[in-house]
């Protein structure tokens, strides 16, 4: 959601495409056309998933040691 400075009024933010989401802003206020997320595409998006879900497994071995 994104908000005027005054929070009056409110609009949902939806993405055009399905990917994952790789990166976002942490800044409070934003411009119109300033990128409110990255997102990454791929033709077989259940491959993407596979790799994601190891990589998050070897991050928290990783964490652990």
């Amino acid at each position: 959601m994104i908000a005027d400075p005054l929070g009056t009024s409110e609009r949902a933010v939806r993405s055009p495409v399905t990917g994952v989401l790789i990166g976002r802003t942490n800044l409070p206020l934003v411009n119109e056309g300033d990128a409110l997320f990255h997102i990454a595409t791929f033709e077989k998006l259940a491959d993407v998933i596979e790799e994601v879900d190891a990589f998050r497994e070897e991050l928290e071995v990783d964490a652990l040691d």
